[in-house]
């Protein structure tokens, strides 16, 4: 009875050790600077010829420096 006992909670230990290890590691920032697009992709509505459309496209830094955004390329 005691080895079965033993052997239970070393298992229910070994889970909570491998659980608390994954959930560490989604909380810890990505080294660097690290783009984020919540939206990476826009599609506009049919609008007619030499109308002017806008839209603004968010970028959030997910890591840890600086982000720097150098160029930028439309379509």
């Amino acid at each position: 009875m005691r080895k079965k006992s033993l052997f239970s909670s070393f298992f229910i230990g070994l889970f909570f050790w491998i659980f608390c290890s994954f959930s560490l590691a989604d909380d810890a920032a990505p080294e660097g600077a690290v783009a984020f697009f919540p939206e990476p992709q826009y599609t506009f509505e049919h609008v007619l010829e030499g109308t002017e459309v806008l839209h603004d496209f968010v970028i959030m830094n997910k890591g840890d420096s600086i982000l720097e955004v150098q160029k930028v390329n439309p379509g």
